[in-house]
């Protein structure tokens, strides 16, 4: 983690990503600066503009844990993954467009954050995480997870540390959670598809390291919502989502394929990099993506294919960063407080991937 957090504090990098906010805004470096060091003689409207830009070009400004004063609160920020380059912009990058909404609110209530990385393999007696906990138990006054993460590392958490997650998490642990509203995305890309008239839809997800509950979460509004309206779901036309019909990504891909020629008009994929997985593999069957098959997909990072723009929902990131850390806040002057799932609406992006039955 030294290297990543030299990464984020490097002067000279600072300068640079600031000078091209500054330019892309058309304001000084000076005023950007004072942004990120929570200078009083910014307006608010200018400060949101700044790190609202700052997230699109995925630069991120924390302050040095040694610089920490006795009144400051420190928070532990934990990502489960095996990809320990936070800054890289693919799907493989959790925490990537999380850190802006985080930094702001640690920025405006001068917290210190503490980012590391724990690998999705690890157990609650994994040597790496007993260090982990031992040499933070007095340092951090909570954490944020960030991905999901195994049953028992959330308890052995939460018996040290207050939590938010930034992803509802799968098991039976409480814990607050800032998280998107699946419901409400869900029920806008059905919406979508029955206007272009599919009426048969398909779900594929995949298998991760850890279960991922966005994606039961995520199959559940699916499901509700073609209930809702009256359009039949076939247990064929679910890949990877019932314990039983389990595949690999190779095989769940060409299940897909199998079942599109069997008559599946439009695939719901549970994760964008997922969707685009599907489109380059259907095309390299023979289809047309939004022609002969429809895509659409929910998570709204950057499209790695240069014919297709995907249709689906784009997470609040910077908003599920700073309403976690605000949370995470509250319950630490609070620590009584009722546990809180906090759902926020994502935007739905019209791509090329969605055409008509």
């Amino acid at each position: 983690m030294d290297l990543i957090y030299r990464m984020l504090m490097n002067t000279r990098e600072n300068k640079s990503n600031q000078q091209k906010i500054a330019n892309n805004l058309n304001i000084s470096r000076t005023t950007v600066s004072r942004c990120f060091t929570n200078h009083s003689g910014v307006n608010p409207e200018t400060r949101a503009l700044v790190f609202s830009e700052a997230e699109k070009i995925g630069y991120t400004y924390l302050k040095p844990r040694g610089s920490k004063n006795v009144s400051q609160k420190t928070i532990g920020v934990i990502i489960c993954t095996d990809h320990e380059n936070i800054h890289e912009d693919h799907e493989r990058s959790p925490g990537f467009h999380l850190m802006p909404g985080i930094s702001e609110f640690a920025l405006i209530n001068d917290i210190i954050v503490d980012i590391n990385i724990i690998s999705p393999r690890f157990t609650a007696d994994s040597p790496e995480f007993q260090k982990l906990i031992k040499k933070n138990r007095k340092v951090w006054n909570g954490i944020l997870l960030i991905y999901p993460f195994k049953t028992e590392i959330i308890k052995a958490l939460k018996e040290s540390f207050p939590c938010v997650s930034l992803v509802e998490q799968f098991g039976d642990q409480i814990i607050d959670c800032v998280d998107v509203d699946h419901n409400k995305g869900l029920s806008t890309i059905i919406n979508k598809l029955i206007e272009k008239g599919h009426k048969r839809i398909g779900f594929l997800t995949r298998s991760y390291a850890v279960q991922a509950c966005w994606s039961y979460r995520r199959f559940s509004a699916f499901n509700d919502q073609l209930i809702r309206k009256s359009i039949p779901l076939s247990k064929n036309d679910v890949v990877n989502v019932f314990p039983d019909r389990l595949l690999s990504p190779q095989d769940s891909i060409k299940e897909a394929i199998k079942q599109t020629k069997g008559g599946v008009t439009a695939w719901f994929c549970a994760a964008d990099h997922v969707a685009y997985d599907l489109i380059t593999h259907l095309e390299s069957a023979g289809f047309k993506v939004s022609k002969d098959v429809s895509v659409v997909g929910f998570d709204g990072i950057s499209s790695p294919l240069k014919n297709h723009t995907l249709s689906t929902i784009q997470i609040p990131h910077r908003s599920i960063g700073y309403n976690a850390t605000k949370r995470l806040y509250e319950i630490i002057k609070n620590p009584y407080d009722k546990t809180q799932l906090i759902s926020i609406k994502g935007e739905y992006l019209e791509g090329n991937t969605l055409g008509t039955a």
